[in-house]
């Protein structure tokens, strides 16, 4: 993540695609080097410092959603990001009842 000088607008959008659920994060700011962007998608990205952020999300991700979960990264033209989280829906048990409220 890179400051920019003046003003950055952010948008969120949540939404569904083919029974997952999407939240995109896009912004107008300078993008991501289309470099880095595949070290990150390809798990060999060595990070600064603690680093653990995306590392510690794409691993969840694997381990909670096995393939299902998706976090996805592109610049957009003429400049911005957007990264977007994709997980599956579940809104009912294998019987398609929903589940209780906890």
């Amino acid at each position: 993540v890179e400051s920019v000088a003046g003003n950055c607008t952010i948008e969120l959008s949540i939404y569904t695609v083919e029974n997952k659920l999407s939240i995109a994060v896009k912004d107008d700011g300078i993008g991501v080097d289309p470099q880095l962007i595949e070290k990150l998608q390809s798990g060999k990205y060595t990070p600064k410092g603690t680093g653990i952020g995306l590392l510690n999300i794409l691993s969840r991700l694997e381990l909670i959603y096995g393939g299902e979960g998706k976090l996805k990264i592109r610049n957009t033209s003429p400049k911005g990001c957007i990264v977007e989280l994709r997980v599956p829906i579940q809104v009912g048990d294998k019987t398609g009842k929903f589940l209780p409220d906890k």
